[in-house]
C-alpha cells in the first residue's frame, strides 16, 4: 500500500486550481477588517498576501509546508514560511501575534487529529479578527481528508471565545466572486470579544 502524498506544491496549486483567486473577498476584506499584520494558514500561490501587501498591509505572511510562487513575496514584510504546524517547531520570523488570521478551504486537507493543534494555533496569535472557512461533507475537491460541518467548524471557534460575526459573515459571502461558489457557502468571520 502505497503512503498518501501529504505535500501541497505550487504545481500541484496550478494545474489543480489555476489562478484561484477571490478577489471580491480580498477587496471585502481590506475594506471592512481594521489590521496592519495578517498570518493566512494555507496561503497557496500567494495571491491574497501579494494583494495586502500591494495594498499598504504591513505584514502579510503566509504558511505552506512547501515554497510557493515567490513573485507574490516580493514586498517588504510579504513573507512566505515554509511550516508543517503538524510536524515541525516554529519558524524564526512568524511574528508572536497577527491582527488578522485567514484560512480559506484548507484545513479539510489535514488530518482530523491535528485540527485542535491548528486551532489553538490561530489563538495563540492574539487575533482581533478570524476569517474561515473548510469544506462540508459532500463537497466535491481533491485531497479532502476531513470534512466537517459548517456549524462543527464554527464551534472550534466560539469554544475558543471568538464570537461569530453573522452580518460580516453575510456580507463577505457576497462580495465573493460568484465562481468562487465555496467561499459563498463557507467563509465565517470571527471576532475577539470587546
Amino acid at each position: 500500500m502505497s503512503k498518501q502524498k501529504q505535500t501541497w506544491s505550487l504545481q500541484d496549486h496550478n494545474r489543480l486550481y489555476g489562478k484561484n483567486f477571490n478577489g471580491g473577498a480580498a477587496s471585502w476584506i481590506l475594506n471592512n477588517i481594521d489590521f496592519n499584520s495578517v498570518l493566512e494558514f494555507g496561503c497557496g500561490p500567494g495571491y491574497y498576501c501579494k494583494f495586502w501587501s500591494d495594498n499598504d498591509i504591513r505584514y502579510a505572511h503566509g504558511i505552506e509546508p512547501e515554497q510557493m510562487d515567490q513573485s507574490c513575496f516580493i514586498n517588504d514584510g510579504c513573507e512566505q514560511f515554509e511550516y508543517n504546524i503538524s510536524q515541525q517547531p516554529e519558524p524564526e520570523g512568524i511574528l508572536p501575534a497577527y491582527d488578522l488570521i485567514v484560512s480559506i478551504e484548507v484545513m479539510e486537507h489535514i488530518d482530523r487529529i491535528y485540527h485542535n493543534k491548528v486551532f489553538d494555533y490561530f489563538l495563540s496569535k492574539s487575533p482581533r479578527t478570524i476569517i474561515f472557512s473548510a469544506a462540508t461533507p459532500g463537497q466535491l475537491g481533491t485531497g479532502h481528508i476531513a470534512c466537517r460541518e459548517e456549524e462543527d467548524w464554527r464551534n472550534e471557534f466560539l469554544e475558543r471565545g471568538m464570537l461569530f460575526d453573522e452580518t460580516q459573515t453575510r456580507a463577505l459571502r457576497l462580495a465573493s466572486n460568484q465562481q468562487n461558489i465555496n467561499h459563498i457557502k463557507n467563509l465565517q468571520v470571527f471576532n475577539k470579544p470587546e
